[in-house]
């Protein structure tokens, strides 16, 4: 009898107990899939080379109408896991950095190459999520070999006074050496830029260098680019105006005397004097205008003279008066002159006769 009892317990009932064991089952698959959550993140991802002598000088990657699109190192990552995790992962505030090195060879030329991105890489994610999918899938690198050159140093002054020009300029060192990919470094040149604010003899000054190219250079293959040694250098250099001249054939004179009561009358018997004018280029440039205007003359002063006879004075071009530009602009003799062998010129004081006195002897 109790044997029969048990029998009817374990056994017994198969009906009721399966819809039992179905309805369980359904209510724990539900409960579970409930936990599981599907989702992406991002993260930055970072290829590099592994041979040292070598360096990706560019990555891209084909999106899905096959263009291929510059790499910007973010990465989607689908995932998949308990919705705990998920939520874990999403609060990242910043994506995490992963570093992927891989094998590229040491060829010594510019090439493409194909590299898949493997989940293996990605090891920040928590127990229990799996990664389903990496977006972009691969990445294509443009590989180079890492060379060093040496590069002189050319050096730029800024904002220079006009006329002004660098004399002698000299850099401390006057070479350095660059870093980078092969094929980029003989586009590169390494320069002083150095800004003259203020208008002076001479400069010292200690500058960053800095790297200068053309602006069709992919700046991605510029990246890779670093100094192999100093990156500053001392600039020193003079300063000075620079010059120019020209030959003037027929220039005016007036002869200041000491006082409106002078005594005397000025004659000189030429019409116009030859010169050349030689200063600072942009004072030039002005006084060539200028001389062109029939008001234009060059002074002279006449010394106060005692007696009553006619007297001659001589002149040179050291004795003339320029006015409206600096004393850096000279006025010398003209080369007809010096063929010439001609020297001073000369004008004479004529003595003004006393006007007669009304009812005198």
């Amino acid at each position: 009898m109790l044997a029969h009892r048990l029998r009817e317990f374990f056994f017994g009932n198969w009906r009721n107990k399966g819809v039992a064991l179905f309805f369980a089952v359904t209510i724990w698959f539900v409960a579970f899939r409930s936990e599981m959550q599907s989702d992406s993140t991002t993260a930055t991802l970072t290829i590099v080379a592994k041979e040292k002598d070598q360096v990706i000088i560019r990555q891209n990657y084909f999106d899905r109408h096959g263009n291929a699109v510059p790499f910007d190192r973010q990465v989607q990552l689908e995932v998949s896991g308990p919705r705990r995790q998920i939520d874990k992962l999403k609060s990242l505030t910043t994506p995490k950095a992963v570093q992927l090195p891989v094998e590229v060879g040491a060829q010594k030329s510019v090439r493409p190459q194909t590299v898949v991105l493997p989940k293996e890489a990605f090891t920040f994610l928590p127990p229990g999520v799996s990664l389903t999918r990496v977006l972009p899938e691969k990445i294509t690198l443009i590989v180079d070999s890492i060379e060093e050159k040496e590069f002189p140093v050319e050096m730029i002054f800024q904002r220079i006074p006009e006329g002004m020009e660098a004399d002698a300029p000299k850099a401390d060192p006057a070479t350095v050496k660059l870093q980078g990919p092969a094929s980029v470094l003989p586009q590169i040149h390494v320069v002083a830029e150095v800004s003259v604010s203020v208008v002076m003899d001479r400069i010292e000054e200690t500058v960053q260098l800095q790297l200068r190219h053309p602006e069709t250079v992919d700046r991605a293959f510029l990246e890779p680019v670093k100094f192999a040694g100093p990156s500053r250098t001392r600039v020193s250099a003079r300063f000075h105006y620079k010059s120019d001249a020209f030959d003037a054939d027929r220039i005016a004179v007036r002869f200041l005397v000491p006082s409106a009561r002078f005594p005397y009358r000025v004659r000189f018997e030429e019409e116009g004097i030859a010169v050349r004018f030689q200063g600072p280029l942009a004072e030039i440039r002005s006084l060539r205008e200028k001389v062109r205007s029939s008001d234009f003359f060059l002074g002279i002063l006449v010394p106060q003279q005692a007696g009553e006879a006619e007297q001659t004075v001589s002149f040179t071009e050291d004795g003339l008066l320029l006015y409206g530009f600096s004393e850096r602009v000279q006025i010398l003799q003209h080369p007809s002159r010096q063929a010439q062998g001609r020297g001073a010129w000369t004008y004479n004081l004529v003595p003004i006769a006393a006007p007669a006195r009304a009812g005198g002897d």
